[in-house]
C-alpha cells in the first residue's frame, strides 16, 4: 500500500507539473499594444520592451501592425494592432514566465481562420501543452490567457486552420 502511495504522489506531482489555467486579463507590466511601432510588415520585431521577441513562423509570411485606418484589424485598445500574414507567430521571451494572454480575434479576409490555438515551451523549449481550439470572429476580441504550472520561454499563436490571420491587440506576460 505505501508503495503505491508514493507511486500515486509522484504521478500527481509529475501531471501537476504539467498542468495550466485558463485565466481572466491580468495586470503585469509586460504588455504589448504594438502602438510605439512603425506602421509596416515585419519578419521580427522586439516587444514587450525588453521582455521577448516576436517572429512570424513559417518565415514565408509576415505580421503586419496596423493602425486604425488599416481596415483589416481594428485596433481594441490604443492606435495599432498586429497579425500573421500568411504566418502563426511567436512570442520568445528572455526570461521565464508563467502567465500569458491577449486579446485575439481573425483579421478581415483573414483565409477562414475561424480559431485560435497557443503552444507552450518550457524552458529546455520542449513542447509540454497545445490548447484545442478557441473561436475567434472577424467582429470583435475575445480574451484568452493561462497561467502555467511550468515556466515557458516560448509560446506559438496559431491560427486554425491557419496558417495565421490571428489578430493580436494588448498582448500580455507575466513570470508569476
Amino acid at each position: 500500500m505505501r508503495r503505491f502511495l508514493a507511486l500515486a504522489s509522484l504521478a500527481t506531482v509529475a501531471a501537476a507539473s504539467q498542468a495550466q489555467i485558463s485565466i481572466p486579463p491580468f495586470p503585469t507590466w509586460i504588455n504589448e499594444q504594438y502602438d510605439s511601432m512603425g506602421i509596416g510588415a515585419y519578419s521580427s520585431f522586439p516587444s514587450m520592451g525588453p521582455w521577448a521577441v516576436t517572429t512570424a513562423i513559417p518565415p514565408a509570411g509576415l505580421m503586419a501592425v496596423l493602425a486604425t485606418t488599416g481596415a483589416p484589424l481594428p485596433p481594441l485598445t490604443g492606435t495599432q494592432a498586429m497579425f500573421g500574414r500568411q504566418c502563426d507567430v511567436e512570442w520568445r521571451f528572455t526570461a521565464p514566465m508563467r502567465r500569458f494572454g491577449g486579446y485575439w480575434r481573425t483579421a478581415v479576409g483573414g483565409a477562414g481562420t475561424t480559431a485560435v490555438r497557443f503552444r507552450f515551451y518550457n524552458t529546455s523549449n520542449v513542447l509540454f501543452y497545445t490548447s484545442p481550439p478557441l473561436p475567434i470572429t472577424t467582429t470583435g476580441y475575445t480574451w484568452y490567457g493561462y497561467w502555467t504550472f511550468q515556466f515557458f520561454s516560448r509560446v506559438e499563436v496559431i491560427g486554425v486552420p491557419g496558417p495565421g490571420y490571428v489578430g493580436h491587440d494588448d498582448t500580455r506576460a507575466r513570470p508569476w
